[in-house]
């Protein structure tokens, strides 16, 4: 018998233990998304003097042209960084939204958490504290030029009664050319593949590039290995894998893949929080520790709910795919 569904656009409060697991979720990643916000604000408008941030503008506060190309380069990355942060947070909001209301999702929490997931990964590969400035402004430089190239194409598909603006073509062509000008004032070598496409950076000519293209899945098992899988499993649910997809009255596997997303998503913010603490200098270890907690939260809320005989295996037991063909 499936468990009662309740009616009404937020969950009603109830004993039920998926119940209280997407109880649990939802407060802390609100909870969470919360401190982000705060932790920004402490963390960018103080950078102190031996960090990473602090060197990276010593290190280009020459007036040459190059020097200035370089600076606008780095100011354009972090200034990146935070529209791709604020995509993290807003698609936490999504999932802290999804996870109250009715009827319960299926699918689009693990998608939500895969949002947040790959922005995380995009904002740790631009602020590591552990790479030099070169670097950093090689791979600020190919996430700039790859999206403007990206807009590009993406205008040019529309049909011109539906451009977003008018004369967006034209804008977005200037975007892009004046990316491209700023890079290689700074000195970098664009390489391009056999259909004379971008496809590469590098400071010069005998320099092994970076990639246009950032790898988010060997990235994301690079800044999050504690949690191996999670991104494959996330996108399979995002590309909608059948190796990933459930019955509808599968309600165990819902109520674990909503846990599952919501713990990638806390996991997302919080490595933002620690790669901004990290880059202007701070420390970041209290707000690790209380992020932690409320990712505790989620997990006993989730172990009562397992131990209570609640599992998602016994969909296999009349899948067609465990049937072997007939012998020859």
């Amino acid at each position: 018998m499936r468990p009662r569904r309740y009616e009404g656009s937020v969950r009603a409060v109830s004993s039920d233990l998926g119940d209280v697991v997407y109880r649990r979720a939802a407060r802390s990643l609100r909870l969470q998304r919360a401190s982000l916000a705060k932790q920004l604000g402490r963390f960018d408008d103080n950078p102190q003097r031996d960090s990473p941030c602090c060197r990276d503008r010593n290190a280009l506060s020459a007036r040459s042209k190059k020097a200035q190309a370089r600076r606008w380069i780095l100011d354009e990355t972090i200034r990146q960084a935070g529209r791709i942060t604020s995509s993290a947070a807003d698609h936490m909001l999504g999932l802290e939204k999804c996870l109250e209301g009715k009827p319960e999702a299926q699918f689009c929490t693990m998608t939500l958490g895969r949002g947040v997931l790959d922005a995380a990964t995009r904002v740790c590969y631009l602020l590591d504290p552990m790479i030099t400035l070169e670097m950093r402004l090689l791979r600020g430089a190919a996430l700039l030029l790859d999206s403007s190239e990206e807009e590009v194409t993406a205008v040019r598909d529309l049909p011109p009664s539906e451009a977003p603006m008018p004369h967006a073509q034209k804008i977005v062509t200037s975007i892009h050319d004046n990316v491209q000008g700023w890079i290689t004032l700074a000195g970098m070598d664009i390489r391009t593949g056999q259909n004379r496409k971008s496809n590469g950076i590098a400071w010069d000519a005998a320099s092994k590039p970076v990639s246009l293209k950032i790898n988010v899945s060997s990235e994301s098992a690079k800044y999050f290995p504690d949690v191996p899988a999670v991104y494959r499993m996330t996108s399979g649910v995002a590309h909608s894998m059948p190796w990933m997809l459930h019955d509808p009255d599968d309600r165990p596997s819902s109520v674990l893949m909503a846990q599952a997303a919501a713990l990638a998503a806390m996991g997302g913010c919080i490595k933002i929080g620690q790669r901004y603490a990290e880059y202007y200098g701070h420390d970041f270890s209290r707000d690790e520790d209380l992020g932690m907690l409320r990712c505790k939260a989620i997990t006993l809320a989730t172990y009562d709910y397992v131990r209570a005989g609640n599992n998602s295996l016994g969909r296999y037991i009349d899948d067609p795919r465990l049937q072997g063909p007939p012998s020859p």
